[in-house]
């Protein structure tokens, strides 16, 4: 009876198991940021507005990048203009006016790619004005500093940049039975990847987390009222139980 009862639990343990490799099937690089007042540039000399907006209500969106070389460290990744492995995406974060009312709002930015691919992804969120300096440092340009009073803005930038964290397969190796599970040197791999805008309700809780929250706590609550009615449900029926086997045996030593 108890080998049977073990292996009933292995069972149990092996198959949530297997249902939770269907979840982790995947790596994840978040940052977490918050809105920050600053002044409004002018970036349409960089063809910004053929950059992609994203914002809390689009949910889900799916990418693709080339990734920069294998080992290249990331200030050497993307140093110039016009480059393959980055994408710059427009946070329009909200009026000036909505955002002061919810003073303690965050967000989450979320990137997540199959783990079949290896890569590694770097996040960077900016200011206009710091983007507009990023920009400049990578054509060779002067800062010039407006001015008249600029408009203030919590729109913010955020710069993704991605490489190859694979191991590169063996050149002039002949394979015989097997190909390479790898791809060769001469190939680019790429990287579809999805990303996710998701308020911080709290400061700290992404807003896409909270279904599976609330059902954790409704679990618990009645995982905690059942325990409450069915352990001295099941208390008075063993002391029955223990009753039953105690008048059993006494009638039989009498009986003997």
């Amino acid at each position: 009876m108890r080998y049977l009862y073990d292996r009933k639990l292995f069972l149990a343990s092996l198959i949530l198991i297997l249902s939770l490799l269907g979840i982790t099937r995947a790596n994840t690089e978040v940052i977490n940021f918050a809105p920050t007042r600053a002044p409004s540039v002018d970036l349409s000399g960089f063809r910004t507005s053929r950059w992609e907006k994203l914002n809390s209500e689009d949910g889900t969106r799916q990418f693709a990048l080339p990734l920069a070389p294998y080992g290249q460290p990331w200030p050497a990744v993307c140093e110039h203009a016009d480059c393959q492995h980055e994408l710059f995406i427009e946070l329009p974060l909200g009026d000036v006016e909505e955002v002061d009312w919810n003073w303690d709002l965050g967000y989450s930015l979320r990137v997540s790619w199959p783990a079949s691919t290896p890569a590694d992804f770097s996040l960077e969120i900016y200011t206009p004005m710091e983007l507009l300096r990023l920009l400049h440092s990578r054509i060779s340009l002067n800062d010039t500093v407006p001015t008249a009073p600029l408009p203030q803005t919590f729109t913010t930038y955020a710069r993704i940049r991605a490489r190859d964290a694979g191991v590169p397969a063996p050149r002039n190796h002949k394979w015989q039975i097997f190909p390479p599970l790898v791809p060769p040197l001469s190939t680019q791999p790429t990287v579809h990847f999805h990303i996710i805008l998701d308020p911080l309700l709290l400061g700290f809780l992404p807003r896409s987390a909270l279904p599976v929250v609330c059902l954790v706590i409704g679990a618990v609550a009645v995982g905690m009222y059942v325990s409450n009615r069915l352990v001295p449900c099941l208390g008075n029926i063993a002391k029955r139980v223990d009753a039953a086997a105690l008048l059993s045996g006494n009638v039989g030593k009498k009986t003997a």
